[in-house]
């Protein structure tokens, strides 16, 4: 139930038709009844010619193009035509180049030359035709076939002559690829330095963040520390890696402040979403660090997701703070304390009196003659005078005795725990000593280089139901006046 067909090139012979021979190819096949039945053989005889042309009419895209058929031993089996190629020529010896570049590729295109051949192979063995006569197969060794075209390589002449259409399109590609491709070329310059300018200032906005003149840190919902930058963390004396997702914040608070801390965070949380406060910090030596938490609170649509807070070194407030505090209760010439930071200290001892029971004595001292002292030698010999009574009074009164300048060329002596008779001894030796010392003064002041000068003294007693210094004050300078009337340099007692 199988044909078989001969292909041109394998026992061919040629038969004359009119007034020449032509190429023709025999087919045998058997023919079957209606039941399936064999009934013989039929015999047919093709004009491989008639059929090959047909191939030159459907291929002939161009009038200078040609078609070709080769089998697997590179015989050309197309009929004779104009050109070089015959019936029955062995391409692969005369053509050698051409059969190279069929023989090497199953299909596709190449040039050769001025030719350009577009070919693919046809294999009649791997593809079946069924019919009533079964499988129709072909003698091994002559497939597959290459067929294909060959047609003259085309040039830019040969394109402007037929339409300048494809010339035109082909420069407007042309030139959309060189704007494109500068614009990729800018594009990619502008996205490099965008790229470098990003870079740079995310450095610097880094740097800026690490090394602030503030510190910053940033804590979870459980206070547990996120992010701090190297300006807090280089107060505290810690590493990062020993801090960040490892302490909470807390910890580093002092116990007396904790509870402003922990307040100021939970209004962060709520609503407010903001909060501040002022506390104290532990630092790893054990040092404490005043600081100003200001601080706000991060959040997405599912809540809180953590605190952002700056953080305000204090110290050197504080250290303003407390020369402020020291100069406002300090006489700057003497050193010693003023009227105010006396109050503040009888307002202590006052109440310490109280509850212990234990006497509490004032002595007010009036250098003599101290204005004469000023018109005569002049203001700064007077400070002097000033100066070495407060010199020489510091040393001979105890370590808890209170020693203030009132004003002027007047002071004050507060006496925790001493009793009248106590207080008139430590009047009396203090009269004595600044009678025996005078004051080192330049020759051109006195002769010898020595001033001396004298102080009356009034000396009472501190009540404890009284609520301030003002009455003893009071007391005391009537002591000190009567000391004055009766003639200076002497100590006077006064009663309650």
């Amino acid at each position: 139930m199988t044909s078989t067909s001969r292909p041109p090139g394998r026992n061919l012979r040629y038969d004359n038709v009119g007034d020449g021979v032509v190429p023709v190819v025999n087919i045998a096949t058997p023919v079957f009844d209606a039941q399936g039945d064999r009934k013989g053989v039929l015999l047919l005889s093709l004009d491989w010619q008639y059929l090959t042309a047909g191939l030159h009419h459907a291929m002939s895209i161009d009038e200078a193009a040609q078609p070709l058929l080769v089998d697997a031993q590179g015989t050309w089996l197309l009929a004779d035509q104009d050109g070089a190629m015959h019936f029955g020529r062995h391409v692969a010896t005369e053509f050698p180049d051409i059969w190279e570049v069929l023989s090497r590729r199953t299909r596709g295109q190449a040039d050769l030359g001025g030719q350009r051949i577009l070919f693919q192979l046809e294999d009649i063995r791997t593809q079946n035709y069924h019919s009533q006569a079964g499988k129709v197969h072909s003698l091994p060794g002559y497939h597959p076939w290459r067929l294909g075209i060959m047609f003259p390589k085309p040039t830019l002449g040969s394109l402007l002559s037929q339409d300048l259409a494809p010339l035109l399109v082909m420069a407007l590609l042309y030139g959309l690829c060189i704007v494109f491709g500068m614009f990729w070329a800018l594009s990619s310059y502008r996205q490099r330095f965008l790229k470098q300018q990003a870079q740079q200032y995310a450095t610097e906005v880094r740097d800026l963040y690490e090394h602030a003149p503030c510190g910053y840190h940033s804590l979870d919902a459980d206070g547990r520390i996120v992010k701090m930058n190297r300006t807090e963390l280089d107060w505290l004396g810690y590493r990062a890696d020993e801090v960040i997702g490892q302490a909470h914040y807390r910890d580093f608070v002092t116990r007396e402040t904790r509870d402003a801390f922990e307040a100021a965070f939970q209004e962060v949380q709520g609503q407010n979403q903001e909060g501040s406060t002022e506390c104290e910090l532990i630092t790893r030596d054990g040092g404490r660090l005043p600081v100003v938490i200001q601080a706000t609170a991060y959040t997405t649509r599912h809540g809180f997701v953590h605190s952002r807070a700056m953080v305000f070194d204090l110290r050197e407030r504080k250290q303003l703070e407390d020369t402020l505090a020291r100069q406002a209760m300090t006489d700057p010439l003497t050193g010693l304390g003023n009227r105010r930071y006396l109050q503040g200290q009888a307002a202590m001892e006052i109440a310490r009196a109280k509850r212990s029971g234990q006497p509490l004595s004032l002595i007010a001292i009036d250098l003599d003659h101290f204005k004469h002292i000023n018109d005569e030698y002049g203001h700064d010999v007077g400070d002097s005078v000033l100066q070495a009574f407060a010199n020489q009074a510091s040393k001979l009164l105890r370590e808890g005795d209170v020693l203030c300048r009132m004003g002027g060329e007047e002071f004050a002596v507060l006496l925790p725990s001493t009793s009248s008779a106590q207080a008139m001894q430590v009047a009396e030796r203090l009269r004595n000593v600044l009678e025996t010392s005078p004051v080192e003064v330049s020759h051109e002041v006195t002769e010898d280089g020595w001033l001396p000068y004298t102080a009356s003294l009034g000396v009472t007693l501190v009540m404890a139901e009284e609520a301030s210094l003002k009455p003893a004050i009071k007391r005391a300078d009537r002591g000190l006046y009567a000391a004055k009337e009766q003639g200076r340099n002497r100590v006077h007692w006064q009663a309650v």
